[in-house]
């Protein structure tokens, strides 16, 4: 009876000092809560009176540490907050983006922190912008131009970027009423070499008549519609050199010529007559092949030895799949979201 009271009082022992040891851990983590939350605050008081606290409650050792890491780093945000003052009043982009290096590392966050992460953002912002415009007025990139000229004049930037930005902006829309009727024969040239007629060389003739037009009424040789205009009319050039290699294609007999004038037709997107017949005729070709194989019963066929046909089909997937490579037929799905 006496060993059953003994081990029942121990058990007694062990539960209260449990109780105790949990009542001492959730107050050292309260009083660690108190502490930092003091910290972020900027609170010296209310760190002083949490580590008192944690005195009067028998806090652990960790309680205290924490307490003196955080008046440490109160006295070093107080004179990293005057740094940054400093560096706001005089703009120094490069001096505050050391102190908010040293303000990150040291988990250091306050208004002054926030104002300087605001003025660093928008200097790199603009820098970016002045950058892009840069790029644009080098490479007469029109939709990079627009897109950052605007948000320039949003922000009220300035500078050698925007003053060529600008003049760019402007000297485009002065091209864009110059070329009028220069966009006018293109289309109806293009229209032209699509259509079932085909090109013929005097088709030429109007767009190179609106090139000379729009030259003399002042658009240069830089302007993307010039450009777009000499591009075509090179474009156009290759058509008629092509319909020509179409014409000697059907006077012979080679599928493999008749193929790669096709393919060249295709790629250009020619859907004249010209091109129908170079199609109808490598059908022609195709089934006269087919049956002449058919009526071949020769005893001394060897199969496992590669046709002309079969030499035809393996070029003809070749070109297939180098042609599916091409990025023209590659699609996105609203690519500019």
């Amino acid at each position: 009876e006496a060993d059953a009271c003994e081990l029942g009082k121990h058990k007694a022992d062990l539960a209260a000092a449990g109780r105790t040891k949990l009542e001492g851990l959730v107050n050292d983590e309260r009083m660690i809560e108190a502490i930092n939350t003091a910290r972020k605050n900027g609170d010296a008081e209310g760190i002083a009176a949490a580590v008192e606290r944690a005195r009067e409650l028998g806090c652990g050792e960790g309680v205290f540490e924490t307490g003196t890491r955080a008046e440490e780093l109160l006295a070093k945000a107080a004179a990293l907050t005057g740094e940054l003052e400093a560096a706001l009043e005089a703009k120094d982009i490069d001096k505050l983006r050391e102190l908010l290096k040293t303000a990150e590392e040291a988990d250091i966050e306050n208004s002054k922190t926030k104002s300087a992460k605001v003025l660093v953002g928008r200097e790199d912002g603009m820098a970016e912008i002045k950058d892009n415009l840069r790029k644009a007025t080098e490479t007469h990139n029109v939709k990079l131009l627009n897109e950052n000229l605007e948000r320039a004049i949003e922000l009220g930037l300035e500078g050698p970027e925007v003053e060529a930005a600008q003049a760019m902006a402007s000297q485009m829309a002065k091209d864009e009423e110059l070329a009028g009727e220069l966009k006018a024969a293109m289309k109806t040239l293009e229209n032209k070499a699509k259509g079932k007629t085909g090109l013929e060389a005097e088709d030429l003739a109007p767009l190179e008549a609106a090139v000379t037009a729009a030259e003399e009424q002042g658009l240069t040789e830089e302007s993307p519609f010039h450009k777009e205009a000499m591009e075509l009319k090179m474009r156009m050039e290759n058509v008629l050199l092509l319909q020509e290699e179409m014409k000697e294609a059907l006077e012979g007999d080679s599928l493999r010529t008749l193929k790669k004038v096709l393919d060249r037709a295709d790629e250009l997107e020619l859907g004249s007559s010209l091109v129908r017949k170079v199609r109808s005729r490598i059908r022609e070709l195709e089934r006269e092949r087919s049956r002449k194989a058919a009526e071949d019963d020769d005893e001394d066929w060897d199969e496992d030895v590669p046709t002309l046909d079969d030499d035809e089909a393996a070029r003809a997937r070749a070109e297939k799949m180098d042609k599916a490579r091409n990025p023209r037929f590659h699609f996105t799905k609203f690519p500019n979201i």
